[in-house]
C-alpha cells in the first residue's frame, strides 16, 4: 500500500511561526497533527515540547495576515501560517480532526477481537481502500488499561518500518479509542504456512529475517515489542516469498533510561509458551525477550512444535534448562546451521542470547544452498497449534490453550497476561 500520512485530511505536519514570549520576533516551529493529537516540536526531529488533545481546544481566526489563534485551559496561542493555502490547510485539519471514524471510513466485517477491542474491516469512503480498524472501548475505573492504550497508541504513532504493520490514521474520544491500521490481506503467518503444503528451511529463514529486522527497528528506539508470536506475525499478500510484518502492541513498553544497558522491564506480561525466562523469574528484563520469543516462533516453524514445556512454573523452567531439543522427528531435515542459530536465540542466560542485529549478521540468515530447500515435515504440528489458537480466541479465553505454565491462578507471578488480538492489526 503506497498510502502516506499526508493523504489523510486529519494528519498534517509543517512549520509555522508563532511570537515569543520575551522578544516581539517570532520563532519558527514544527507542529505535527496526527489524529487528534497536535505537538509542538522546537525542530523537526526532536521530541515535543507539548503534546495537547484537538478534542480540548478552540479554533479561532486571528485580527493579523495569516493567523490562527489555538486556545485551550484559558490560554490562547498565536500561529502564523507562511501562505493562505497553508493557513486553510492547517484550519481544515484542525477542523477534521474533531471528526468521527464513520466520517471516512465504512465498518465492515469484524476481522479479530482481543482483550481490550475488536478488529473490523474499514473501507475509505473517497477511494475504495480497505483499511483495518481497531476500535477499544476505555474504562474509565480502569488504570491500567488505560496506561496500555496510552503506550500502544503512542508506540503505534511513532514507529514506521517495512515489517512492521503501519498506522495511518487516529480517532479519540472520551469513551473510545480507534486506529485504523494497513490490512493486512494475507492474514496470519501460520495459516498462510499449511497452506501452502510444502515448506522450507530457506522460507523459515526469509520469513525470520523480516522478523528480526522489525525487532531490530523497535530495539534502536528503546522499544520492547513483548508478546511475539505467530498471531502478531502478519502476510502483506498469499504469494511466496511472503512478506510479513509484526503488530498487536498492546504489550509493548519504552525502556527507561534511554535503553541504557542495565535498563530494565518488571512487568510480567506476555502470551504463554512464548515467555523468555527471565520474564518467569523475579529479576528485570529487556529487549531480549523478544529475541527469545522470535527463537521459539523459529522452532515451530522448523519442527512443528513448541521447544518448551510445563504445568506448572517450576516444570517450565526445568523444562528451560535442558535447552531446545533438536533430535528426533522433523529436525535430520534441518541444517547444522540453522539449528546453530536457533541455539543462539534460545539461550536461557539473556547475556548470552544474541542482539537482533547480531542475529542478522548470523551467517545461516545469508546462507543459500539445497540443503535450506529440503521439505520440513512441521506443518501438521503447525496446523494443531493454529487450530487450536483459534478456538481459544472464539471462546474469549485468556490465554493459549496449550499453556505450559498452568492457569494464571498457578502461576506465581501471573506471567500470562495478554489475550492476543487477531487479525489485521496492533
Amino acid at each position: 500500500m503506497e498510502d502516506s500520512e499526508s493523504d489523510k485530511p486529519r494528519h498534517r505536519a509543517g512549520w509555522l511561526s508563532k511570537e515569543g514570549k520575551r522578544l516581539k520576533g517570532r520563532n519558527r516551529r514544527y507542529l505535527v497533527l496526527k489524529g487528534t493529537k497536535l505537538s509542538h516540536h522546537v525542530k523537526e526531529n526532536m521530541p515535543p515540547t507539548w503534546e495537547i488533545d484537538i478534542n480540548n481546544i478552540r479554533l479561532s481566526l486571528g485580527d493579523r495576515p495569516l493567523e490562527f489563534l489555538i486556545s485551550a485551559g484559558g490560554r490562547s496561542v498565536a500561529f502564523f501560517a507562511e501562505s493562505q493555502d497553508d493557513m486553510i490547510g492547517w484550519i481544515q485539519a484542525l477542523k477534521s480532526a474533531n471528526s468521527i471514524l464513520e466520517d471516512f471510513y465504512r465498518l465492515g466485517r469484524q476481522l479479530g477481537k482481543g482483550s481490550y477491542g475488536e478488529v473490523f474491516l474499514a473501507v475509505d469512503k473517497l477511494n475504495g481502500k480497505k483499511y483495518a480498524a481497531k476500535r477499544i472501548t476505555k474504562n474509565p475505573n480502569n488504570r491500567k488499561q488505560k496506561k496500555f492504550i496510552e503506550r500502544e497508541r503512542a508506540i503505534m504513532t511513532t514507529v514506521q518500518h517495512k515489517n512492521i504493520v503501519r498506522t495511518l490514521d487516529v480517532f479519540e474520544g472520551p469513551s473510545k479509542l480507534e486506529i485504523v491500521s494497513e490490512y493486512m490481506e494475507g492474514g496470519e503467518l501460520f495459516d498462510l504456512i499449511i497452506s501452502s503444503q510444502f515448506f522450507t528451511e530457506e522460507k523459515a529463514r526469509h520469513i525470520m529475517r523480516q522478523i528480526l529486522e522489525g525487532v531490530q527497528y523497535l530495539h534502536a528506539r528503546n522499544i520492547v515489542h513483548r508478546d511475539i508470536k505467530p498471531e502478531n506475525v502478519l502476510c502483506v499478500g498469499k504469494t511466496w516469498p511472503l512478506e510479513v510484518k509484526l503488530t498487536d502492541f498492546g504489550l509493548s513498553n519504552f525502556l527507561k533510561d534511554g535503553g541504557a544497558d542495565d535498563a530494565m522491564l518488571l512487568s510480567h506480561v506476555g502470551t504463554s509458551y512464548y515467555i523468555a525466562p527471565e520474564i518467569v523469574g523475579k529479576g528485570g528484563y529487556g529487549p531480549a525477550v523478544d529475541i527469545w520469543a522470535s527463537g521459539v516462533v523459529l522452532y515451530i516453524m522448523l519442527c512443528g512444535r513448541f521447544p518448551f514445556w510445563g504445568k506448572t512454573d517450576i516444570e517450565y523452567m526445568r523444562s528451560l534448562s535442558r535447552g531446545p531439543c533438536m533430535v528426533g522427528e522433523g529436525w535430520d531435515e534441518v541444517s547444522d546451521e540453522g539449528k546453530a542459530f536457533l541455539k543462539l536465540l534460545l539461550q536461557v542466560d539473556p547475556k548470552r542470547r544474541l542482539t537482533a542485529s547480531q542475529a542478522l549478521e548470523h551467517p545461516w540468515l545469508s546462507q543459500d544452498g539445497p540443503t535450506l530447500n529440503r521439505r520440513l515435515s512441521s506443518i501438521s504440528g503447525l496446523a494443531v497449534i493454529a487450530s487450536k489458537n483459534k478456538k481459544r480466541i472464539s471462546e474469549g479465553a485468556g490465554k493459549p490453550a496449550t499453556s505450559p505454565i498452568g492457569s494464571k491462578e498457578d502461576s506465581a507471578h501471573d506471567v500470562v497476561v495478554g489475550t492476543p488480538d487477531v487479525a489485521q492489526l496492533g
